[in-house]
């Protein structure tokens, strides 16, 4: 994160986290990555699909339908959000001491902190590291058979390759996850709109694709 970049977010530090970074990268005219990396040095959340006409301060007026329909098409268009840098070290937050983890992960102290916080996990004392360490239990092995690998069977036409993605969709403070397949993302963007319709408490709206695997169909 550059100190320009920096400076020019300092203004927008408290619609962090409440509305889709996309819209604030937009406003100020940087790349929506600047945002993210600056909101996650913060320790705030990502937005979570509260309504955009509510999150906003100052009695700004309520987006209508199309383009609150314009910014979604923006968004599902965007790469899905990469894990936090700090996921890997999960297991460990609790268990020794935020700075430690700070110094392995090379972020600030108060990072590690907010996103501790984030995840519902109390601060590490030395009482609670001995205690953490007396109940983990040690690793077992146990040796695994190579599998048996059956001969592939002909098929009478070439398979087509799908890709598996996971939908996240809101409505009315609810998120529910989805599992869907489909060609590309928009596919499966088009494909759980469609399903969501007819899903009761809404109306629902998507607010993230992002890909797990590929799978033949």
């Amino acid at each position: 994160m550059t100190t320009e970049a920096a400076a020019r977010l300092a203004p927008y530090h408290d619609r962090l986290g409440t509305v889709p970074d996309a819209v604030i990268a937009k406003e100020i005219g940087i790349p929506r990555e600047r945002v993210r990396d600056y909101r996650r040095e913060a320790g705030i959340p990502a937005y979570s699909g509260q309504p955009l006409a509510a999150a906003r301060p100052g009695g700004r007026a309520a987006r209508d339908d199309a383009a609150l329909t314009a910014l979604l098409e923006e968004l599902l268009a965007d790469e899905p959000e990469p894990p936090h840098r700090l996921e890997a070290f999960r297991d460990q937050l609790g268990r020794v001491s935020d700075e430690v983890i700070a110094q392995r992960a090379g972020v600030e102290r108060t990072t590690v902190g907010g996103y501790r916080r984030k995840l519902g996990i109390r601060a590490y004392t030395r009482r609670r590291g001995k205690a953490a360490a007396r109940r983990t239990p040690a690793r077992k092995t146990t040796p695994v058979a190579a599998p048996v690998v059956a001969p592939p069977v002909p098929s009478a036409e070439p398979a087509r390759a799908r890709t598996a993605f996971r939908v996240v969709a809101v409505a009315q403070g609810e998120e529910r996850r989805f599992v869907v397949v489909g060609e590309d993302i928009a596919d499966a963007a088009t494909t759980a709109l469609r399903a969501l319709t007819a899903r009761p408490g809404g109306p629902w709206s998507v607010y993230a694709v992002e890909m797990l695997h590929e799978v033949i169909a």
